[in-house]
């Protein structure tokens, strides 16, 4: 009898293997199914994400093409015309790199539709840019806006397709999230069974499909709050952005109101227009700069007292009512452009200001000396300050002291000011006390530091 029980003991060991590697078998490729789909799906979710820098991208030099042809019809010296129109062509040629990296990646739903409804609204807007410029080289303005404005329609369709299209891809990359996620809550389960059915090799199997779960969801995880994080601070950008814009607008508008009211003003007015114009300008170059600023060429640097002189004007103009402006700036230079400097010096300045202490005129101080191998530069006020939590936080986006929501703003100058120097391989820093005000540092490494001379300083 004991021939038959382990015939019958193999028999079942047999069936048990049997069903065993049936299980595996299933389960393996289960698994290759699960990598297939994380696969798409991650491809979908790197796709989105490159359309959403390129849609941006776009659009950024759709509307630097408007203010540009703004700018030519409000210009009457042909030298500026021309510079104006070489830019117009500079902006043509980046946009139409722009359009040609983003074709490979227009694969969600609506997304082909919704980009040609787009380029032929842009279409029609080139179209019509001949006959503009040619219209404003003669000093037809009246007839160059006027043919303008019937294109204005194209201009707010091509508008809204960008933001369309942003939030296809937006979509997109949420949805690859979601659907990544589902299948690894899947393979979780199809893992902890092939693992109990599989004997050691399945066993093994399992657990290796384990560590590579668990690896893809703390990257889909992280992943997922990073795009969340980058989704906020695009959309808080935006509105600040649209905010400052207003600022010289509204000071544009007022100087053509008061024109022919006040025959004294007419002979400013030509000058407030062309400062405002440089200012919307330096913004959108600025911005322009600081969302490629990784990408921005190696070399340029900038002289910290050329900036000095140019902010004390620009702050003198716009806060003579309530602040004074005292600075004393050394010459040097820093691995940093122009525009970028400035955009940090003028939020550290405007912040001094915009938080002043209630009843007491806003006291501003801007230095710049070279210390060592570093060039820095430090604004310090008398303004309300800051607790020692308060100042932890400063550079943190969106953070806004408590008592200062009265304040305009959106808590990102500061983080601004901290990337734009990071970037640079320099450190900011603040020391403050709530009620004495506070001290900003920045601190960027010494770029061939000269002398007013123009030699070369000791030690560079």
């Amino acid at each position: 009898m004991a021939i038959p029980r382990r015939r019958n003991r193999l028999g079942l060991l047999a069936w048990l293997l049997a069903i065993a590697a049936i299980f595996a078998g299933q389960g393996l490729v289960f698994l290759l199914g699960v990598h297939r789909a994380d696969a798409r799906a991650r491809h979908l979710y790197d796709s989105s994400l490159a359309s959403l820098e390129l849609v941006s991208w776009i659009g950024r030099d759709v509307a630097h093409q408007r203010i540009l042809v703004d700018d030519h019809i409000f210009e009457h010296d042909p030298a500026h015309m021309r510079a104006i129109e070489a830019r117009l062509a500079d902006r043509a040629a980046d946009l139409a790199k722009a359009e040609a990296a983003y074709a490979p990646f227009v694969e969600l739903p609506n997304e082909a539709e919704t980009w040609q409804r787009a380029q032929e609204s842009m279409g029609r807007f080139d179209a019509a840019l001949p006959d503009v410029l040619a219209l404003s080289r003669q000093d037809r303005d009246a007839e160059a806006r006027a043919r303008m404005a019937g294109v204005l329609a194209d201009y707010a369709a091509v508008d809204g397709h960008i933001r369309e299209l942003l939030h296809i891809n937006r979509k997109g990359a949420s949805d690859a999230v979601t659907e990544i996620l589902a299948v690894q809550r899947s393979a979780e389960e199809v893992t902890l069974i092939t693992a109990l059915a599989g004997l050691l090799a399945l066993l093994l199997l399992g657990l290796w499909g384990v560590r590579r779960i668990a690896s893809y969801e703390a990257r889909l995880l992280e992943d997922a709050r990073l795009l969340e994080f980058r989704n906020r601070e695009l959309d808080a950008f935006a509105g600040r952005i649209a905010h400052d814009l207003r600022n010289p607008l509204a000071s544009m508008r007022l100087t053509l109101d008061l024109t022919g009211r006040h025959p004294a003003d007419e002979l400013r007015a030509p000058e407030r227009l062309r400062r405002g114009l440089e200012r919307i300008e330096a913004m959108i170059d600025d911005l322009l700069a600081l969302s490629r600023l990784e990408a921005t060429e190696e070399g340029q640097t900038c002289r910290p007292a050329a900036v000095a002189a140019k902010l004390e004007a620009d702050f003198a103009e716009r806060f003579s009512r309530d602040a004074d402006l005292r600075t004393r700036v050394e010459e040097g230079e820093v691995p940093c452009s122009d525009g970028l400097l400035r955009q940090a010096l003028w939020n550290l300045l405007e912040n001094a200001v915009k938080y002043r202490r209630e009843g007491v005129r806003a006291g501003v101080e801007l230095q710049g000396r070279l210390v060592g191998a570093q060039y820095e530069l430090s604004v310090s006020d008398n303004g309300v300050g800051m607790s020692a939590g308060e100042a932890v936080r400063a550079f943190t986006p969106y953070f806004r002291a408590p008592g200062t929501s009265a304040v305009g703003g959106l808590g990102l100058g500061l983080s601004i000011v901290k990337r734009i120097v990071e970037a640079r391989g320099g450190q900011v820093s603040v020391a403050s006390r709530p009620g004495e005000g506070s001290v900003f540092t920045v601190r960027l490494p010494r770029s061939a530091a000269r002398t007013s001379d123009g030699r070369q300083a000791p030690g560079a």
